[in-house]
């Protein structure tokens, strides 16, 4: 995952159109970022409890 990249290819977008092979490249980075973010927050998750009163 290279979150540089993915921001390198945002601000390029906002100054021209990507090529294909950009826009292809900047699809699949975003998508192993995503995947990373679910592994990880699921991962919280997993470890997360509950305080409070027990009952």
């Amino acid at each position: 995952m290279d979150v540089k990249r993915i921001n390198e290819l945002a601000h390029l977008a906002k100054q021209r159109e990507l090529t294909d092979d950009e826009k292809k490249e900047r699809e699949v980075l975003r998508n192993e970022y995503r995947e990373a973010m679910k592994r990880s927050l699921l991962g919280e998750l997993e470890n997360a409890g509950i305080i409070g009163e027990a009952e």
